[in-house]
């Protein structure tokens, strides 16, 4: 037999109980309308488990924490790619398909190439820039300056201890780039110069001979269109 419980306090019902109609616990009467429970308690019917607003918070923001993280970590693998393998991702235009489609054909080649360097050879390879093509200059070739002729007499002071049929000798020069033509002139009757004139080319000098020597003189050296002329050689006797 099946025991019996009261519904009400749960205590289990003698078959004399059962017969009296009351519980003896309770003091409960068992009328049809009285609840008698096969178990006690009686079993309720499943319900479905509450979720607090705490603990929906935390699930969303473990979710969205670990979405962030996803991206985060997707934008640093893009970037380190791109920095170790030089790979160019190339804008996107909606107005030419094609011509986005050439160019994103073009940079997975050239990313490929790259990774395959990289696998071969231990490292990414490194453009090498060429030098830029030097246009040659033209050039002038330099104007040759000639500068005029220059003279110069040395020396322009001499003197003499003794003036009797004395010689000296002076020389005349073309300092200068030019030619030149000179003459000398005694201003004493007597002297005797050799050679009286001549023609200097640039750079040049002549060596005159002044003879018969008997008083204190001057001489002359003249260039016509040569700079620094006329000079003068100066001769003093002593005695």
């Amino acid at each position: 037999m099946t025991p019996r419980h009261c519904g009400t306090c749960g205590a289990r019902l003698t078959p004399e109980a059962l017969a009296a109609g009351r519980c003896p616990v309770c003091d409960t009467p068992l009328s049809p309308s009285s609840p008698v429970a096969a178990v006690w308690p009686p079993p309720q019917p499943p319900q479905a488990p509450r979720v607090s607003s705490g603990g929906f918070l935390r699930a969303l923001g473990l979710g969205l924490g670990a979405a962030l993280g996803a991206v985060l970590v997707a934008a640093l693998l893009v970037i380190f790619l791109q920095r170790s393998f030089n790979i160019t991702l190339a804008p996107f235009s909606s107005s030419d398909s094609s011509a986005s489609s050439n160019s994103s054909s073009q940079s997975l080649s050239s990313a490929q190439a790259t990774l395959t360097a990289t696998t071969t050879q231990g490292r990414a390879p490194t453009a090498t820039a060429r030098p830029a093509a030097v246009s040659p200059t033209a050039t002038t070739a330099p104007t040759a300056t000639t500068v005029p002729a220059t003279l110069h007499v040395q020396p322009t002071s001499m003197t003499l201890s003794t003036c009797i049929a004395a010689q000296t000798q002076f020389t005349v020069r073309n300092t200068g780039g030019a030619s030149l033509s000179w003459s000398a002139t005694a201003s004493v009757t007597g002297y005797s110069l050799s050679p009286p004139s001549g023609t200097l080319n640039g750079g040049g000098q002549q060596v005159v001979t002044v003879s018969g020597i008997l008083l204190s003189g001057t001489i002359t050296v003249t260039a016509p269109g040569a700079r620094q002329s006329p000079q003068q050689v100066t001769i003093t006797c002593q005695l």
